[in-house]
């Protein structure tokens, strides 16, 4: 799957345009810092997502599919914290976003509230 039709169907919110495995298997060949932090955006927004239609919802079916995107953007995120670490930049902040912000900033997103925003000059 190239990197566009990894992007256009993690930004189709109908069900099933992609699954977690989908994205984890993507990522196994695509590992660079630019891929994670796009993935990354694109799988927090997600989880956003998520968590907004499956509190309005008494459909148990979303909240599962909650939790397996949110297990999976913390899996992403703690890869992204094992780089940092790494490089010997990782920040003293509490909080996911906070600790991850400069690896975003970095990578051309900016945190919009709890959601990663794409800087403009970095739009293609």
């Amino acid at each position: 799957m190239t990197k566009e039709e990894m992007w256009d169907r993690l930004n189709t919110y109908k069900f099933p345009s992609i699954r977690p495995d989908d994205v984890k298997e993507w990522f196994s060949e695509n590992q660079d810092d630019e891929s994670l932090a796009e993935l990354l955006a694109q799988v927090c927004n997600r989880t956003a997502c998520l968590m907004a239609e499956s509190s309005e919802s008494d459909d148990p079916w979303l909240e599962v599919i909650f939790y397996d995107w949110d297990e999976l953007e913390e899996e992403l995120v703690q890869e992204c914290l094992t780089r940092l670490k790494g490089k010997g930049v990782l920040p003293d902040a509490k909080g996911r976003y906070a600790q991850i912000e400069s690896y975003m900033e970095k990578h051309g997103y900016r945190n919009g509230n709890g959601w990663w925003i794409k800087n403009e000059k970095n739009q293609t």
